[in-house]
């Protein structure tokens, strides 16, 4: 029978339960419309040229193109698969971390209701709110890392809890699925991106020593390494060019020439990542002080530590972060959330989760107090779910901050099931009306990433315009079923075309600063899809490719209107194509030309014509 002091935030708890499943639901189905519409003819264009051809990326370490090759082609090779996938994934990553919560709670002999775990799940899609709201939508190495770490962080919470737990919180064959799952994920994340499988193996390898003792600690590192065998067995079936991957890698540590032309030096990464982190600190100071001292305020009205009288004193400083947050509502904008504002609420999220375990850490579990053993294995727990955003991100040359909103779901996760079971603690000490404060500040952060999915499709600000004006289709390669603005339509319809009508089909092909080009064209795997100047290693594909293989007797050049005689791309592409031999344009003719009065538009493709 449910107890009075519980019938308020229960009752309250359905209300901000529809409210929040309304607000999903609406979400979703916008993006969903937003799905088929727009394309960036530059970074998306990019990563499924990468994909689709599965090309190697000379001097450079990627590797997730090759991961994800095989099921771009099962999927039809279309953008529009592989959008949907996306978000399906960060959906599914979303329900197996709420399973986590739902695991290690039951372990913990913590009870939620159902209408409390449906709200966490709800509030969990800020995550994939977040990383929807930032423009780019392609599936490729964020993702990927980020589904891996934050998956894998939850397999390790799993194994970890057991510690502190009358029973493990999974059995022993699924012990041994979990450390086979870990190995597997850590070289699949060395493949998609290295330093994310770099920073997650360490996570992987200490938590071989902390969790609980199930298997010995000679069957853990047996279980794992067989996990290892797994993640390369998948990687020798998708078809990964082991060797080639790792002459890359290497040539990045050793060779000068290499790192020169990839131009991300570590002292400017970390120089990057730490200014990134102090604005970011700065700028979210005054909202983490205000939740520290309710969050305190509340935990202390839960262990009697403040008094019943100090009450009123919590209703004010609710009220004021009550107040704050409203503001917010009408501050964050509605038709752009930059991508540091969507770090800042990312850090935002996690920072708020940590406070809350931090000073929880002393409030009684299960009637009695944490063991010291139990409250280092609670921080080791804390410490991955922390780094798992950190871990994903890292390697990047952005702002570190503003990577996290790939990762975010897993915060978004913690911190729901965190500050839903404190408002049930409230109200079974009595505090009804406060009770209610938990879910509000929850359902108010569900409520900005909505909003913020909102400002990406209202004014989408990635180099392309608002959907709602994409509403011609296409029969581009890769790009059927799509939506685009009339001339990017005509434009890449006229591309695919061309490619077919010159036969291009395999002969190889640089495109001049397209990487959109090359894609509808005949996505040679010839260099890279990229070639611009800040982009220094695009060059030297042209020269590797011609020193791999010999300088090609066929050979096409797209060149778009914004790269003009003379400018400092073609200079450089000039130049490439002379360490080959070949003169451009004076060993070429204009095989077609698309004029247009926007430059970005027009295109003159050159054919390689010598005796």
């Amino acid at each position: 029978m449910q107890e009075p002091n519980t019938r308020l935030f229960t009752r309250l708890s359905i209300v901000w339960l529809i409210a929040s499943l309304v607000l999903v639901a609406v979400v979703y189905g916008v993006l969903a419309w937003a799905i088929p519409r727009g394309f960036d003819w530059t970074d998306e264009a990019w990563v499924y040229s990468l994909i689709s051809s599965n090309r190697i990326a000379v001097g450079e370490a990627w590797g997730f193109q090759h991961v994800l090759h095989p099921l771009f082609v099962a999927t039809g090779q279309s953008v529009i698969a592989f959008r949907v996938i996306r978000l399906v994934g960060y959906f599914l990553v979303s329900a197996f971390l709420l399973v986590v919560a739902h695991r290690t709670a039951s372990a913990l002999g913590w009870t939620l209701r159902l209408t409390n775990w449906l709200l966490i799940l709800a509030v969990s899609q800020i995550g994939t709110f977040v990383a929807w709201a930032y423009p780019p939508r392609y599936l490729g190495y964020n993702e990927i890392s980020s589904w891996l770490t934050q998956v894998g962080a939850g397999l390790i919470v799993l194994l970890v809890v057991s510690r502190i737990t009358a029973k493990p919180v999974v059995g022993p064959r699924i012990v041994l699925s979990i450390w086979v799952g870990l190995g597997a994920i850590v070289v699949l994340l060395v493949a998609v991106k290295i330093t994310t499988g770099i920073v997650f193996g360490a996570l992987v390898i200490a938590a071989l020593f902390i969790s609980r003792p199930t298997l010995v600690f000679s069957r853990r590192v047996l279980t794992l390494a067989v996990g290892v065998v797994v993640g390369l067995l998948l990687l020798l079936v998708s078809g990964f060019p082991f060797f080639d991957y790792a002459k890359n890698l290497l040539s990045l540590i050793f060779d000068d020439s290499a790192r020169s032309a990839y131009d991300h030096p570590v002292g400017e990464l970390l120089k990057t990542y730490g200014l990134s982190f102090a604005g970011s600190v700065r700028t979210i100071l005054l909202s983490i002080t205000f939740f520290v001292v309710l969050v305190s305020l509340l935990l202390g009205l839960l262990s009697a530590r403040v008094s019943r009288q100090a009450a009123g004193l919590v209703a004010a400083t609710a009220g004021i972060f009550g107040v704050l947050t409203v503001i917010s509502l009408f501050v964050w904008p509605v038709t752009n959330v930059p991508f540091a504002d969507l770090g800042y609420f990312t850090l935002f999220t996690g920072s708020a989760a940590l406070i809350l375990v931090t000073l929880w850490l002393g409030v009684s579990r299960g009637g009695g107090e944490l063991t010291s053993q139990a409250k280092w294995v609670v921080i080791f727990g804390c410490i991955v779910v922390i780094a798992t955003p950190f871990a994903g991100a890292v390697g990047t040359n952005n702002g570190i901050i503003g990577q996290l909103l790939y990762s975010s779901t897993i915060w978004a996760v913690a911190l729901a099931f965190l500050l839903v079971f404190l408002g049930q603690r409230l109200a079974l000490r009595g505090h009804s009306g406060l009770s209610t404060m938990p879910p509000v500040i929850l359902v108010c952060l569900l409520l900005l990433s909505a909003i913020a999915v909102r400002g990406d499709v209202v004014n989408h600000p990635y180099r392309t315009a608002p959907y709602a004006l994409q509403q011609s289709p296409t029969n581009a390669t890769h790009l059927q079923g799509m939506l685009l603005t009339a001339q990017e339509a005509e434009w890449a319809d006229w591309i695919s075309s061309q490619a077919r009508s010159l036969k291009a089909g395999s002969t190889p092909t640089i495109a001049i600063s397209s990487p959109g080009g090359i894609l509808t064209f005949n996505n040679s795997p010839f260099a890279s899809p990229w070639v611009e100047t800040f982009w220094p290693v695009s060059f030297r594909s042209i020269t590797a490719a011609c020193a791999d293989h010999k300088a090609p007797t066929k050979l096409f050049v797209l060149q778009p209107g914004n790269a003009k005689a003379g400018s400092q791309v073609v200079k450089q592409t000039v130049s490439a194509l002379q360490d080959c031999g070949i003169s451009f344009p004076g060993d070429f003719v204009k095989a077609a030309v698309h004029p247009s009065k926007n430059k970005e538009f027009s295109m003159t493709i050159w054919k390689l014509s010598r005796p």
